[in-house]
């Protein structure tokens, strides 16, 4: 616990500028002893307080909604920080604007004691006030000895000193001796950080909550890797055998967390589950040490890659279900998206949120990402040496090659620029061109719009291979522009919306394969013909040698037999948001035919949303007919919404009432499709539409009401 005299200390401090637009949240209710913390706070900040109920946050999500804070402080007894309702919070913070990332930064505020809570404070107080000079400590459990060293962490050019100790250990029995004479050297770093496997109340093989009761910290940042360290009270653990999760609860004098928050660090970033954490928290190091970050903004950051997870997966934004005791555990669909990415949410960050530890070290970070406008677009350029890959490169949000990924990651500017398309031009990995994917998505921030760019590439294949250098080009466009895009990973499921689950394709394919072959002799398409779809899919990615324009019109030259080609790659689940366009370009009077057969099959990867969009390109009376049928009985969220889809291109305002009436029934389990029944109803305008816009706008269920009142503004 920390001492009177260095309470006073920190109170003396001249604290400099902070940043505007904070709030304060309290629920400490009965429990006055965490008061000052709450009150401290708010005098630093100059900050309203708010009180709210953590079972209940609807009520919060309209005052954050009022105030639009940059940064959140939770103030609450360690009895109430758990893992369910760091889940709702989070899921609350990416629902206040239409954008599926994290609407503000935000840390949680606790101790063993008020005392410790408001020791929290000051030591962020402390660190904001007169940045500390880079030690790094770290402290890992399970070794078959004990020894400590010395080091270096390498940035780009600068090596940064290490101190390190390992303790020989297994399970609870570990070096208490060893443990006992290393923890003073850490009260000298400026970071701290604890590696190994981990329990609420332990590291593996490493020290426990006994040997941390002595650990004194002079306002260091800690980064906890081990999984559930960052426990207070409630965690959740999967019993398996009984086939149910199970709440658990840590005595607060035994939990790891606790402890470290009142041995005085003025941050700490653990987690509050089961997850592999190492990659996430040492890029949290950088950009704390390289960008000078606030703590609260490293850890948005972390959240925002977790959105991309989701959004890799094919989600609209994150999906969170509640943790309850005794719920059922689901068979993980997909390891990594039901696990690792569902895990990354548990991440929590102890301290205020706005405290900016480090100075920044310009041109320091060894993932390099360079932006810069080119012919009315945006250039991307990122750079990593391989030595880094494994450090600051690993994605355990997605899956490449077979196992999990590894990606560089970058959150750029957009300015004014409207976005019309996302592309790599070029991924090389030391000589070799490297096989990866993208995943993008566009945040605005309190009025500054940034484009989030995550490239995914092999872990085998970087094994074998040298430094990643990379080139994304943002296209421009004349119209709304796009708010997200790239390739997604089906889960191992039943497809969400019509059709079953399939091989992934890949996008870029411009070569006939056996299995496209069979799709060709289906509708007689010769080789050629599909040779030309395949190369203009792959075109309007901005992927293959062939500029778009030229690939449309080589496609164009085919007319009828070019449609039956597109019709081909639908089958077989090859197609993405711009087929649409080749329907477009190929389509002659009497084609909706083949379309309106293939709408009654299911077909894979999500193939029946591109044939009922693609309906409504041809214009049809028949298509027009049969969409406003389907649209009446659709009852799949999916295929309604890509039904809708075809009638915008329709322009046909007779499905206005029907497209309304969804949407402002805010059925929950419709959530995902929400944002395009909006686009839908502000493509198709008109008077009832108009209306539909403005109750949805209006309703505080709405999550993308921005978006709503975009398309009010055009349409009136």
């Amino acid at each position: 616990m920390r001492t009177l005299l260095l309470l006073l200390a920190g109170l003396a401090c001249a604290t400099p500028a902070w940043a505007a637009d904070y709030v304060v949240l309290e629920s400490v209710g009965d429990r006055p002893e965490f008061r000052p913390a709450v009150d401290r706070l708010a005098k630093i900040h100059d900050a309203p307080i708010i009180s709210f109920d953590p079972a209940d946050l609807a009520p919060l999500a309209t005052e954050i909604r009022r105030h639009r804070p940059a940064y959140v402080a939770l103030v609450m007894a360690p009895e109430d920080v758990e893992l369910d309702f760091q889940r709702r919070f989070l899921q609350m913070a990416t629902e206040i604007d239409d954008d599926p990332f994290v609407d503000f930064a935000y840390g949680y505020v606790t101790g063993l004691t008020g005392e410790d809570a408001l020791a929290l404070v000051e030591a962020g107080v402390r660190a904001h006030a007169k940045p500390r000079p880079f030690l790094h400590g770290v402290l890992s459990g399970g070794g078959r000895t004990s020894f400590e060293g010395q080091g270096s962490y390498r940035l780009r050019t600068v090596e940064l000193p290490m101190v390190r100790g390992v303790v020989k250990g297994q399970g609870r029995e570990h070096d208490r001796d060893f443990v006992k004479g290393f923890l003073p050297k850490l009260t000298a770093c400026g970071v701290v950080e604890f590696v190994g496997h981990g329990m609420p109340s332990y590291i593996v093989g490493g020290p426990d909550w006994k040997d941390l009761a002595d650990l004194e910290l002079d306002a260091a940042v800690v980064l906890s890797v081990p999984c559930f360290t960052g426990v207070t009270h409630v965690w959740y653990q999967e019993d398996f055998r009984a086939g149910v999760l199970k709440r658990k609860t840590v005595p607060l004098e035994e939990s790891v967390a606790l402890r470290v928050i009142a041995a005085g660090p003025s941050g700490f970033t653990a987690y509050l589950c089961g997850r592999p954490a190492g990659p996430e928290l040492y890029t949290d190091l950088v950009r704390l040490v390289v960008d000078g970050m606030t703590l609260g903004d490293a850890r948005r950051r972390d959240y925002d890659k977790t959105v991309l997870g989701f959004l890799g997966f094919g989600e609209e934004r994150l999906v969170l279900p509640p943790r309850q005791d005794g719920q059922p555990i689901r068979s993980p669909r997909d390891s990594v998206r039901d696990i690792m990415v569902e895990g990354a949410a548990g991440g929590i960050l102890y301290g205020d949120p706005a405290v900016r530890p480090f100075e920044p070290r310009k041109d320091e970070d060894p993932l390099e990402v360079h932006a810069e406008r080119e012919g009315g677009g945006l250039a991307i350029r990122l750079a990593c040496p391989r030595s880094r890959f494994w450090s600051l490169c690993g994605d355990q949000t997605a899956r490449f090659d077979g196992s999990m990924a590894l990606r560089a990651y970058a959150r750029v500017p957009l300015d004014d620029l409207a976005v019309g398309g996302v592309v790599v031009a070029s991924c090389r990995l030391g000589p070799r061109d490297a096989d990866h994917r993208l995943i993008w998505a566009v945040e605005d921030d309190r009025g500054q719009r940034y484009l989030h760019v995550k490239l995914m590439f092999s872990r085998k294949e970087a094994k074998e291979s040298g430094d990643l250098a990379a080139r994304i080009v943002v296209q421009p466009t004349d119209g709304e522009g796009l708010t997200r895009g790239g390739e997604t990973v089906e889960p191992k499921r039943q497809a969400r919306g019509g059709g079953t689950a399939a091989p992934r394709r890949d996008l870029s394919q411009t070569k006939v394969d056996p299995v496209l072959e069979e799709a060709a002799r289906r509708y007689e398409v010769p080789r050629d013909a599909l040779e030309a779809a395949l190369r203009a899919t792959a075109a309007t990615l901005g992927k293959g040698d062939v500029p778009e324009r030229k690939a449309l019109d080589d496609l164009a030259k085919f007319e009828g037999i070019g449609f039956r080609a597109v019709c081909a790659l639908l089958t077989v689940g090859h197609h993405h948001y711009r087929t649409t366009e080749l329907l477009r370009v190929t389509y002659q009077p009497g084609d909706e035919k083949l379309l309106l057969d293939l709408a009654e099959e299911d077909l894979p990867g999500w193939g029946s949303w591109g044939v009922l969009e693609g309906l409504g390109v041809t214009k049809s009376k028949k298509a027009r007919k049969y969409l406003l049928g389907r649209l009446a009985r659709e009852t799949d969220s999916g295929l309604f919404m890509s039904t809708a889809q075809g009638l915008a291109h329709l322009g046909e305002r007779e499905a206005v009432p029907t497209v309304a009436a969804r949407l402002l029934a805010f059925d929950p389990q419709w959530g995902g499709v929400q944002r395009h029944l909006v686009v839908v109803l502000g493509r198709i305008g008109g008077p009832e539409a108009c209306t539909a816009l403005e109750r949805y706008a209006a309703d505080e269920r709405a999550k993308h009401a921005e978006m709503a009142r975009r398309f009010l503004e055009q349409l009136k």
